[in-house]
């Protein structure tokens, strides 16, 4: 877990106190709740309140809904009537239930709020309706954005997601210059608003133009279910000749009730306009780019674990000055192109001319210990011969 979701639990947990609040006499009783009372930005959560009396109702219930910061809180359904049993004693009861959907991650507090009601009571054998006003206490909810969602701006929070993608002008042979293609992607949502709907943005290779309509919203709801539907018109222009790939893009939501991230790839549309494959073409090349310096770098790797040029490689560090003279003809004699003309050092080595006279004059030197050539002259000399045998 996060710091940043440890703070906001240690948070949560110091003020839970108040996560619900009731409020009871003989004659009536009300009760507030959030459903669930924590969550995922964006997550549809419900604003339950109950109201009781121990008689009925005698006119419309009003409610002072409080803003909440961070949060849209949308309230169209009507209340649910029923009954309930409270030690033996039976209360006619309103459920209210409003629809919040947070915004941000951390705390979501809901300010207290007033509930108005009238209940039928009956004074000296008479019935009357008396007008009762009471507060509820403020709730919070804990809102997070789940790790796996974690970079993704204005995901979807939705238990069951519809994707449709249907384009128009798609055809087989070759595209032109100016050519335009159609699509129409609807996505439907459930426990979701309308106005959470996230913008479809298409992927759009260069050499393709793409002009977006104004998305269409749509939202149901009832009792029971919830419902939201975006509906994005598109159209592609070809603009110069190519090979293209269009749609391919990957829409991602979060599923509250099975816990888990949902993925959903569109799949593409191969859009032939003439031209070359420069796209195919270049991946060929750094392919064979490739293989090529590794082919290199295997030649250098075996010509390193051949076992004769390791002899005369370990011949170059031997005390006899001599010794690393021949190690040097041994070795362009063993990597020169077969039938090639005897090694001389001079001509293979034009650029040190200095050095090889001195290389030259110690072979007949009477000193067989040291000289000319020295370890490192010697090695200076076998990493040009080598540089010059190495293609």
């Amino acid at each position: 877990m996060s710091p940043r979701v440890l703070i906001l639990w240690f948070s949560y947990s110091l003020a839970a106190a108040s996560f619900a609040s009731d409020y009871s006499d003989e004659h009536h009783f009300i009760e507030v709740w959030l459903d669930p009372p924590k969550a995922a930005v964006g997550e549809h959560i419900r604003l339950n309140l109950m109201i009781g009396v121990d008689s009925y109702f005698s006119a419309a219930t009003d409610l002072a809904l409080p803003d909440i910061e961070h949060a849209l809180v949308l309230h169209d359904q009507p209340a649910i009537n029923g009954a309930k049993d409270i030690g033996g004693k039976y209360f006619t009861t309103q459920l209210h239930q409003i629809d919040i959907y947070p915004g941000r991650e951390g705390i979501m507090v809901v300010p207290a709020f007033q509930v108005t009601f009238t209940q039928a009571v009956e004074v000296n054998g008479e019935l009357s309706s008396q007008s009762v006003r009471l507060d509820t206490e403020q709730l919070l909810g804990l809102i997070q954005v789940p790790p796996v969602m974690q970079g993704e701006a204005g995901f979807m929070v939705s238990p069951h997601v519809q994707v449709s993608d249907e384009w128009e002008g798609t055809r087989d042979d070759e595209y032109q210059v100016g050519d335009v293609l159609t699509r129409v992607v609807v996505l439907t949502a459930s426990d979701m608003a309308a106005m959470n709907m996230p913008q479809f943005t298409p992927r759009v290779p260069r050499g393709v133009s793409v002009t977006l309509a104004e998305p269409s919203l749509s939202s149901s709801s009832g009792r029971e279910d919830t419902a939201a539907t975006m509906e994005q018109h598109m159209s592609y222009a070809i603009e110069a000749p190519g090979r293209y790939r269009l749609g391919g893009e990957v829409l991602s939501w979060w599923d509250p009730v099975k816990a888990a991230r949902q993925d959903h790839r569109f799949a593409e549309v191969p859009v032939n306009a003439g031209g070359l494959p420069w796209r195919m073409m270049t991946i060929a090349a750094i392919l064979a780019a490739t293989m090529a310096v590794l082919a290199l770098a295997l030649r250098r790797y075996l010509r390193r674990r051949d076992a004769t040029d390791l002899a005369i490689r370990q011949r170059l560090c031997s005390k006899d000055a001599r010794e690393r003279l021949a190690a040097l003809y041994a070795y362009a004699d063993y990597h020169q192109p077969r039938g090639g003309e005897p090694v001389r050092l001079r001509e293979l080595l034009s650029s040190s001319d200095v050095l090889i006279d001195k290389v030259l004059a110690a072979q007949f030197s009477a000193a067989s210990v040291g000289g000319e050539p020295s370890r490192a002259q010697s090695k200076a000399l076998y990493r040009k011969i080598r540089k010059k045998y190495a293609t």
